[in-house]
C-alpha cells in the first residue's frame, strides 16, 4: 500500500518512508544494522589474545615443619608446594633460605629434586617433573649444620616457575639438644 507522501505499508506491517531519491529509511536501517552487527564481532575476535584463556601459574608454600634428627647436626624439613594456578609449571624450583641461627652448612637434595645454586645460607632444588594445574608436592630436604646442632632456626621457602606468582612459606626450627 502506497501513501500520498510515498511512504509504504509493507506486508509485515512496517511503514516506511521514500526519500526523494527513492531509498527508503528502512533499507538504510536494515543496512546498518547488519553492518553495525559485523563490525563488533571482528573486533571481539581482533581483541583477544591466544593466552587470555590459560591464566597464569601461581604457587604457594604451606605446612612447613623442621626439627633436629636425634643428637646430630643433621636439620630434616619439609613443606608442600601448591600450583594454584590454570597451567602447569615451566622450570620449578624452590629456594631456602636460613633467615636467622643457621651459619653455614650442606644440604642434600629431596627425592626428585635436584641440586641448584646455593651460598653458606641459601640452597635451591631444581624440580625433575613439573606440577600440573592443582596438582601439589611435598618437598623434604635435609640441612647438615657446620655450626653445631640443636639451635633455632627460621627458614623461607620461596618456590618459583617461569611466568609464575608465588607466596613464600616458612619453616620454624625449635632449638633441641
Amino acid at each position: 500500500m502506497e501513501f500520498v507522501d510515498g511512504a509504504t505499508l509493507s506486508s509485515d506491517g512496517e511503514v516506511t518512508e521514500r526519500s526523494s531519491r527513492g531509498i527508503s529509511r528502512r533499507s538504510v536501517m536494515k543496512a546498518g544494522a547488519a553492518a553495525a552487527w559485523s563490525v563488533p564481532l571482528v573486533q571481539v575476535v581482533a581483541a583477544a589474545p591466544a593466552v587470555a584463556v590459560s591464566g597464569p601459574t601461581s604457587l604457594s608454600a604451606t605446612g612447613g615443619t623442621g626439627g633436629w634428627n636425634g643428637n646430630s647436626a643433621n636439620m630434616a624439613t619439609r613443606i608442600t608446594i601448591t600450583n594454584t594456578g590454570a597451567n602447569d609449571t615451566s622450570s620449578l624450583q624452590v629456594t631456602f633460605t636460613f633467615t636467622s641461627g643457621w651459619v653455614s652448612g650442606t644440604a642434600s637434595a629431596p627425592t626428585g629434586w635436584a641440586p641448584g645454586a646455593s651460598s653458606a645460607t641459601s640452597f635451591t632444588f631444581v624440580a625433575g617433573t613439573q606440577l600440573a594445574a592443582g596438582q601439589s608436592v611435598e618437598v623434604a630436604p635435609t640441612f647438615t649444620s657446620t655450626n653445631g646442632k640443636g639451635f633455632a632456626a627460621q627458614i623461607a621457602v620461596s618456590p618459583t616457575a617461569t611466568g609464575s606468582t608465588s607466596v613464600a612459606g616458612a619453616i620454624q626450627v625449635d632449638a633441641r639438644k
